[in-house]
Protein backbone atom coordinates (compact mmCIF):
# COMPACT_ATOMS: atom_id res chain seq x y z
CA UNK A 1 0.00 0.00 0.00
CA UNK A 2 3.14 2.14 0.09
CA UNK A 3 5.45 0.36 -1.59
CA UNK A 4 8.86 -0.44 -0.24
CA UNK A 5 8.79 3.29 1.42
CA UNK A 6 8.14 2.69 5.26
CA UNK A 7 7.79 6.37 5.73
CA UNK A 8 4.96 6.63 4.07
CA UNK A 9 3.65 3.82 5.34
CA UNK A 10 3.57 5.20 8.69
CA UNK A 11 1.69 8.28 6.79
CA UNK A 12 -0.75 6.22 5.63
CA UNK A 13 -1.75 5.36 9.35
CA UNK A 14 -1.63 8.17 10.50
CA UNK A 15 -3.89 9.83 7.60
CA UNK A 16 -6.22 7.08 8.20
CA UNK A 17 -6.75 7.62 12.01
CA UNK A 18 -6.73 11.35 11.14
CA UNK A 19 -9.27 10.93 9.03
CA UNK A 20 -11.01 8.64 11.77
CA UNK A 21 -10.89 11.77 14.67
CA UNK A 22 -12.39 14.30 11.78
CA UNK A 23 -15.48 11.50 10.85
CA UNK A 24 -15.56 8.78 12.69
CA UNK A 25 -14.28 7.23 16.01
CA UNK A 26 -11.09 6.23 16.75
CA UNK A 27 -10.52 3.60 19.94
CA UNK A 28 -7.25 2.25 21.04
CA UNK A 29 -7.21 -0.51 23.30
CA UNK A 30 -4.19 -1.04 26.25
CA UNK A 31 -2.02 -3.51 27.63
CA UNK A 32 -0.81 -2.83 31.20
CA UNK A 33 -1.85 0.76 30.49
CA UNK A 34 1.20 0.81 27.00
CA UNK A 35 -0.96 1.33 23.76
CA UNK A 36 -1.16 -2.25 21.87
CA UNK A 37 -3.60 -1.39 19.00
CA UNK A 38 -6.33 1.22 17.55
CA UNK A 39 -8.75 0.88 15.16
CA UNK A 40 -10.83 3.68 13.54
CA UNK A 41 -14.79 2.79 12.90
CA UNK A 42 -17.12 4.76 10.67
CA UNK A 43 -20.77 5.38 11.04
CA UNK A 44 -23.43 4.23 8.43
CA UNK A 45 -23.87 6.06 5.26
CA UNK A 46 -19.94 7.49 6.41
CA UNK A 47 -16.51 6.37 4.22
CA UNK A 48 -12.76 6.85 5.67
CA UNK A 49 -12.42 10.04 3.24
CA UNK A 50 -15.82 10.68 2.65
CA UNK A 51 -15.58 14.27 3.46
CA UNK A 52 -12.45 17.13 2.73
CA UNK A 53 -11.84 17.63 5.54
CA UNK A 54 -10.71 14.14 6.24
CA UNK A 55 -8.57 14.17 3.65
CA UNK A 56 -6.51 17.68 4.70
CA UNK A 57 -3.40 17.47 6.19
CA UNK A 58 -3.32 13.58 5.70
CA UNK A 59 -4.32 11.29 2.93
CA UNK A 60 -3.97 14.09 0.15
CA UNK A 61 -0.30 15.29 1.39
CA UNK A 62 0.62 11.68 1.47
CA UNK A 63 -1.08 10.51 -1.96
CA UNK A 64 0.76 13.57 -3.56
CA UNK A 65 3.67 11.99 -2.77
CA UNK A 66 2.98 8.59 -3.88
CA UNK A 67 5.58 7.70 -6.41
CA UNK A 68 3.34 7.21 -10.21
CA UNK A 69 3.36 3.66 -9.89
CA UNK A 70 2.18 3.88 -6.58
CA UNK A 71 -0.11 6.14 -7.10
CA UNK A 72 -1.28 3.69 -10.29
CA UNK A 73 -1.65 1.22 -8.30
CA UNK A 74 -4.15 3.16 -5.96
CA UNK A 75 -6.10 4.64 -8.70
CA UNK A 76 -6.55 1.56 -10.89
CA UNK A 77 -5.86 -1.72 -8.54
CA UNK A 78 -6.65 -1.48 -4.96
CA UNK A 79 -9.77 1.31 -4.93
CA UNK A 80 -11.56 -0.70 -7.60
CA UNK A 81 -10.90 -4.27 -6.37
CA UNK A 82 -11.69 -2.85 -2.92
CA UNK A 83 -14.89 -1.57 -4.06
CA UNK A 84 -15.80 -4.64 -6.12
CA UNK A 85 -15.11 -7.05 -2.79
CA UNK A 86 -17.16 -5.17 -0.75
CA UNK A 87 -19.66 -4.54 -2.36
CA UNK A 88 -19.79 -8.62 -2.98
CA UNK A 89 -19.30 -9.38 0.30
CA UNK A 90 -21.83 -6.95 1.84
CA UNK A 91 -23.96 -5.69 -0.86
CA UNK A 92 -24.31 -2.33 -1.59
CA UNK A 93 -27.01 -1.40 0.40
CA UNK A 94 -25.15 -3.15 3.72
CA UNK A 95 -21.51 -1.07 2.76
CA UNK A 96 -23.96 2.14 3.86
CA UNK A 97 -25.93 1.09 6.65
CA UNK A 98 -23.21 -0.68 8.72
CA UNK A 99 -20.06 0.71 10.83
CA UNK A 100 -17.08 0.02 8.93
CA UNK A 101 -13.44 -0.85 9.75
Amino acid sequence: MAGDRLDLFRRMHYSTFLAGLRGGHVYVATYDGVPAGIAGWFPPGAAILGKPEQSKGGFDELFADFDEPLRKWWLEYFIPKFDAQTRQALGVLRRTVSWRL
